[in-house]
């Protein structure tokens, strides 16, 4: 299966399952029975999950998981805040992992610093997780920008 995680309902996890695998899809039986068909991923190691398989009360809407994180980022400060409407305009399909790794750099370095980062990388127009961890890392959050000269 190309490495690749296929979804199933929930109440199936732990029970063992048999895996039919086709040329462009994937199925799932439990005791002889079909319980999902998932469309084969062509990327190697991704996760191929059906939202309906989560128990309800992990069950949220991508505008409810967006607002987690957007409260996150701005906890940090208000370019961190900012930073997040950014990231996500210029990665709307891409933008969670991204933002899960600027909130790990509060393990390394304090909120003050990644806003920082983020008011610097907004103000240049990037976007990425390594750009900010870069300017955390590399002390270029302290320079000025080039409004202030």
């Amino acid at each position: 299966m190309d490495y690749s995680y296929y979804s199933v309902p929930y109440k199936y996890v732990g029970k063992e399952l048999d895996v039919q695998q086709g040329r462009d899809t994937i199925r799932i039986f439990y005791e002889g029975e079909e319980i999902v068909l998932h469309i084969r991923s062509k990327e190697k190691g991704a996760f191929v999950t059906i939202p309906e398989h989560y128990p309800q009360y992990k069950q949220i809407t991508s505008t409810e998981y967006q607002e987690k994180y957007r409260l996150k980022m701005e906890d940090i400060g208000l370019y961190a805040g900012k930073y997040f409407i950014y990231f996500l305009e210029k990665n709307p399909k891409n933008w969670n992992r991204g933002i899960q790794g600027i909130l790990s750099l509060k393990k390394e370095h304090p909120k003050e610093v990644i806003d920082k980062a983020c008011e610097r990388a907004l103000y240049y127009g990037a976007t990425g997780y390594r750009i900010i961890k870069n300017i955390c890392e590399n002390g270029s959050y302290n320079l000025p920008l080039d409004k202030d000269l």
